[in-house]
Formats: structure tokens, C-alpha cells, sequence
């Protein structure tokens, strides 16, 4: 499957325009089907690590671009009061990337943060730094569960049986 990488990457960017597809639905499979020797290793590795990366900051400058038309939405504004995005944007001028890379790791806050992050005119250097950071991270484990399904899944010694 030649092609599979390619899929997995088009996949992410789709999410990146705002189509609900969680990382986590493509990627672990993708961990599985490397296992079974269906997709190459490096190429799906590069593949979902770009593909999360630049989902992310499209997902990133959208907010960016739009923040404006988007605070006069109620929905924005009840989740980004004023005085809420001016203390976001406090928290991301002093802790700049880690805020990234530590939404990355809380289960959904991913995309809040990366919505503040955008709301807040983050620097996108400054971003894309806790951006692949996290993105190694979170890869890393979530193709990682995919590589690893047998030693979870399959007794080992038949006591376990």
C-alpha cells in the first residue's frame, strides 16, 4: 500500500480545515498496519507526524486570520470572555511552547488550546516549536499502541489463557 502515507497525511490536513477527524482514530491503525507490514515504517511515521503538525497550525492560523469575526460569535465569547483570552494570552507570552506541548498531552484540550493559541495571535514560530514537540510525543505512543496490539491483546505463556 504505496499510497497509505498519503492517505494518512490528506486524512489529518482534512482535519485541519475543520473536519472532525480525531488523530487517534488514524494514527493507532496506522501502528497496526505497520506491524502487519502493510505500510512502510519511516514514510508512515514522517506521514501522520506532518500531517498532525500541519493540521494543527492550519487549524492554528484559521483562528488566527478569523479571530476577530469569530469573538462576535456567543459561542466564542462565552468560551473566550475578554477577560479569559487576556489571561490566556498572559499564560502563552510566559510559558510560550510548554502551554503546546502540555495541551497535547491533557485528554481535549488539544483543540482549545490550539483555538487560544490562535485567538491570542501566538507567535507561530513560537507555536510550531511546542507544536512538534508534542506532536513527537503524542506519535510516538499513539502509533506505538498500534505496533505493540499483539503483546497486549494475545496471552504470552499459557497460565495467562
Amino acid at each position: 500500500m504505496k499510497w497509505g502515507p498519503w492517505a494518512l497525511l490528506g486524512a489529518r490536513m482534512l482535519a485541519g480545515v475543520g473536519i472532525p477527524i480525531s488523530e487517534e482514530i488514524l494514527i493507532v491503525p496506522a501502528g497496526f498496519l505497520i506491524e502487519r507490514g502493510v505500510l512502510p515504517l519511516w514514510g508512515t511515521i514522517a506521514a501522520a507526524w506532518c500531517g498532525v503538525v500541519l493540521a494543527d497550525l492550519i487549524w492554528m492560523l484559521i483562528v488566527r486570520r478569523w479571530a476577530h469575526r469569530l469573538l462576535g460569535m456567543r459561542y466564542f465569547r462565552r468560551m473566550f470572555h475578554p477577560r479569559r483570552l487576556l489571561e490566556i494570552k498572559d499564560m502563552l507570552d510566559r510559558r510560550g511552547a510548554w502551554v503546546i506541548v502540555l495541551g497535547r498531552v491533557l485528554p481535549a484540550a488539544r483543540t482549545p488550546v490550539i483555538t487560544a493559541a490562535g485567538l491570542a495571535h501566538m507567535p507561530v514560530r513560537t507555536f510550531m516549536l511546542g507544536e512538534c514537540v508534542g506532536a513527537a510525543k503524542s506519535v510516538t505512543w499513539q502509533l506505538g499502541i498500534g505496533l505493540y496490539h499483539k503483546n497486549i491483546s494475545e496471552p504470552t505463556s499459557p497460565r495467562q489463557i
